[in-house]
């Protein structure tokens, strides 16, 4: 008999824990659905192919970057750029 309550209160808690983690993962899943909803109309999504000229080629597909952000901006964003200027 009390193996049985045993049981039942161990699934009863167990019911209790995973019905409370799906909630706040959905809860989180709708928040962040929702910041991205409205940042949407900021960015611009792209897709950049990298040839290394030696058969190789690496794509970097959806990459989100700010209105107005141009090749150079993009390109250092994904991979380590080193440049001179002058």
């Amino acid at each position: 008999m009390y193996r049985k309550d045993f049981l039942l209160i161990i699934l009863l808690l167990w019911a209790i824990f995973s019905t409370s983690c799906a909630v706040y993962f959905y809860t989180e899943a709708e928040k962040y659905r929702t910041l991205y909803d409205s940042i949407k109309d900021l960015v611009i999504e792209v897709n950049i192919g990298i040839d290394y000229s030696n058969g190789t080629i690496q794509w970097f597909n959806h990459t989100k970057l700010p209105l107005g952000c141009t090749l150079f901006n993009a390109t250092a964003r994904i991979c380590d750029v080193k440049y001179y200027n002058g």
